[in-house]
């Protein structure tokens, strides 16, 4: 009788120190905190648009960066072709709007981009449109092209970090997963300025890393159907 006692009196203090081990790891666990977040409305692009941007959320949702680990979208997403899934839909091209096939992803790399910026990450490679686009605020967009331009930046802190991405009914939801007390949080901040009626200058300065760092200098084409609508801040 005291056997079996003893060894309920042993199983309790082993769910004890399980609870225990269990709680110390759910609040300290790599992924505990969103260090950034981004929603975006896609319900008026196009179904094509959408079921692309939706496949390659797919691929990015469960990402994890290292630390001191290099994340290359186009290298995580891969080819955008037709047996992979993605359709052919409008994209931006120039000063044209063509259809490619994987078209409309370029939503989801800026989105990706702005993460990374705001979560003081340092960026490696990142190409912007040639023109302003209606989806993302000039400066803070990423086209990607596989093969050609990429979107890639370097995890510098000391802990891991985790995209969720993924599609909520008319929006795109994509988060950041990490350890905010390990993690900056930075500010970005744009600056337009119209050089001519057809081109359009944006910097970007992002503060939080004891500074402020001047993070791209772009200039881009306006369509003429949009010159009216532009609010231009002098630098």
């Amino acid at each position: 009788m005291q056997s079996i006692k003893s060894d309920w009196q042993s199983y309790a203090i082993a769910l004890v120190l399980l609870g225990g081990t269990f709680a110390t790891y759910w609040t300290t666990r790599p992924f505990a905190d969103v260090v950034a977040s981004k929603t975006v409305k896609i319900g008026e692009l196009s179904k094509a648009q959408r079921m692309n941007i939706s496949l390659a959320a797919k691929y990015l949702d469960g990402a994890t960066i290292k630390p001191n680990e290099q994340f290359s979208f186009n290298k995580l997403i891969g080819p955008r072709t037709e047996r992979r899934g993605y359709l052919d839909a409008p994209s931006y091209v120039g000063p044209d709007t063509p259809s490619t096939t994987g078209g409309g992803i370029c939503l989801l790399s800026s989105c990706t981009y702005q993460l990374a910026l705001e979560s003081g990450m340092t960026v490696d490679k990142r190409t912007p449109h040639l023109r302003t686009i209606r989806t993302v605020e000039p400066g803070l967009d990423a086209t990607v092209w596989y093969g050609q331009s990429d979107l890639t930046f370097t995890n510098k802190t000391h802990s891991p970090i985790q995209f969720h991405a993924f599609q909520d009914g008319a929006d795109l939801k994509v988060q950041l997963l990490g350890t905010r007390s390990d993690t900056h949080v930075c500010t970005l901040r744009t600056y337009q300025q119209r050089n001519d009626r057809d081109h359009l200058r944006v910097r970007v300065v992002r503060s939080g890393l004891g500074k402020d760092e001047v993070i791209s200098d772009d200039l881009y084409g306006v369509p003429r159907i949009k010159a009216s609508t532009e609010i231009v801040r002098q630098l």
